[in-house]
This record gives structure tokens, sequence and C-alpha cells, in this order.
């Protein structure tokens, strides 16, 4: 990649709510089984309460900002990621965060790309750098508050448990605090039905009062005939296939990953379904920090990211793998190497 065309990561941001809420706690309030406890390791989770998903993506936002080098006027583009709802029918929160982050007029754009979102929308926040010779940064912010009436954090997910939060990250064509080597997608689209399987597409769910349960269509697909261990093993080649053409195209080994920061669900099934069928060490991933934190919907990556640089376990020269799988599905391998 030629050097006007390369892309930085200038800066990162992370909002976490200051109320923790343990899985001892949620246990004695009857919300959590102690079977599920020893199931997904969780130690602790971050609740927002009553502080909506887009106001904790404008602080994630602002730091995100701050700690990039540009100014407000610099940003040509906003992206916000989101997997739940975050406010009013018919608003648009990427336009109340460009509002609040950097109080102008540049285009902003909303992705629901479920898990997966961040790093989906720095594939198109990077086109948009490089094919804009007006737009200096990009500003991508993602973050989703669980704490409403048809959500149960403890319960709505058979392999994790769901906190709130927001990160942010901003990109440019000058060097930063590290370099977008490579990045790279694929989709499996005939598995979109695991996330749908026995509901109606009409009305949707949300609309008619429906509690968030993602066990109850992955059991009904699994009645229908499906093998959701072949599902698996279809979803572990197809993310090998794209980290074995990331590490092609950064140039790379899979030795010459020093970290991996991931959705934050159970460490057995991160294990079981990322780390070992890509050959990767775990004590190379985020696992740890994720039990503390819970599942942040589209933030876990760059969160993780923002944690390691926060703590001290990357240097110069180190390189970062990103990994996302979202419903769809669709699938995600992004290297950062740091300066």
């Amino acid at each position: 990649m030629s050097a006007q065309h390369r892309v930085h990561v200038a800066g990162t941001g992370v909002f976490l709510p200051d109320r923790v809420m343990t899985a001892e706690e949620a246990v004695g309030l009857g919300r959590y089984t102690e079977e599920q406890r020893a199931e997904h390791e969780q130690i602790s989770v971050r609740v927002a309460d009553g502080m909506s998903a887009p106001d904790m993506a404008v602080e994630a936002g602002r730091r995100a900002l701050a700690h990039s080098g540009f100014e407000a006027a610099d940003i040509g583009l906003v992206i916000h990621v989101n997997v739940f709802h975050q406010g009013p029918d018919g608003w648009s929160p990427p336009f109340y965060i460009q509002r609040q982050v950097l109080g102008t007029d540049v285009p902003a754009l909303e992705i629901r790309q479920g898990c997966n979102g961040m790093l989906t929308a720095v594939d198109m926040a990077s086109a948009y750098l490089r094919a804009n010779d007006l737009c200096k940064a990009v500003l991508i912010t993602s973050a989703d508050n669980f704490s409403g009436p048809l959500v149960d954090r403890w319960q709505a997910h058979p392999g994790c448990v769901l906190g709130d939060g927001a990160a942010a990250v901003v990109l440019s064509g000058r060097p930063g605090v590290a370099e977008v080597l490579a990045l790279g997608q694929t989709a499996l689209p005939d598995l979109e039905e695991m996330r749908r399987s026995g509901i109606p597409l009409f009305p949707p769910p949300a609309t008619v009062g429906t509690v968030m349960d993602f066990k109850a269509p992955a059991g009904h697909y699994r009645a229908s005939g499906h093998s959701l261990m072949e599902v698996g093993t279809r979803i572990n080649d197809a993310l090998r296939g794209v980290l074995k053409q990331t590490l092609a195209d950064a140039g790379l080994a899979l030795a010459d990953i020093t970290a991996v920061t991931h959705m934050n669900m159970a460490p057995r099934r991160i294990d079981e379904r990322m780390l070992a069928p890509l050959g990767l060490d775990g004590a190379k991933s985020t696992t740890g920090f994720g039990r503390t934190v819970g599942h942040l919907g589209a933030s876990d990556q760059f969160l993780g990211l923002d944690h390691l640089m926060s703590v001290g376990r990357l240097a110069a020269g180190d390189h970062v793998l990103m990994v996302g799988v979202g419903p769809g599905v669709d699938l995600s391998c992004l290297i950062l190497r740091m300066r």
C-alpha cells in the first residue's frame, strides 16, 4: 500500500459506566444461576442504568478526539455503530453524536452489523479516507445500553453476559498510535436464519414487547434439523480463511501477532470458537479483561485495544489482531501495527 493511502489509528477513547454489578450479586438476586456463573466465568459487568447509549458514545468520542491530536473541523465523517435500540423511533443517533462531539456539518452514518460492526466501520472509513482528499480523519463510535425493560443481560445470550459502555476511534491518513496493515472480511449469508428461526419478521418483536432472547431461535434452528456443530465448523473454517488472507496481506506470520482483541464471551467459547481454531495463544487475548466488563455489543475489539494500551501491554512494533463475528454471518480480521 502506498504511503498516501495508508490508514492509521490516531486515537482511541472508551467510556465505561461507574456501576459494577458482580456475578455474585446477580446470583444472590436470582437473576443468574451458579451453573451459568461457572460456565461463563463472568466476574462482573458494567451497568449504565439511565445513561443513554448515544451519550456514552459522545463521551468516548470526545476522548478519542482529544487523544488523536485532531480538531473537530478535521473530522470529515462520523460513523456510529450499535446493536440495540439507541433512542426514539425516527431519530438519528449519529447526528446527535456529531453535534455533541464536533458541532460541524459533515456526513454521519449508522452501522448495525452486530458484534462485527466496528471492524466493518473501519473498512468503510478507510475507503472514504482514500477516496476523499479533503477528509483528514474519520470518527467511529460504538455504544449500547442493555438496561432497558426488554433485556435481561444475564439471560439474553447463551454464551455471554451483556455489559454497557462505549468505544471510539479516530482514523486518519497520517501516522498515529497504530497503522492499519490489513483487514479481511467474508460472509456466510445462508446462516442468517439462525437468529430468526421460528420468529416472524413482522411485527418486529420489540414493537410488541417481546424480551430479547437469543436462545430461542438457536433452539428452534437446531430442532429444525440443523447441526450447530456443523455451523460452528463452517464458521471456524471461514474465519481461518480470512485470517490466512489477512496475514498474507499484512506480510506477517501468525507468530508475529502480539495480542488479540475479540468479543467478550465466555472464555471456553472464545477458546473453542476463535482462539484454538485460529491457532492463537490464549495468553495473548483480552479474555480476562472481558470477564470484568461483559459483552458490550460492537465495542469489544476497540475497548480491548484501549485497555491493552492503557495497561502498558503494547509497545512500538507490536501487532494486534482484532477478530469479529456478527450475525449474517459475517467475519472480519483486522491487523494493526503499533507505533
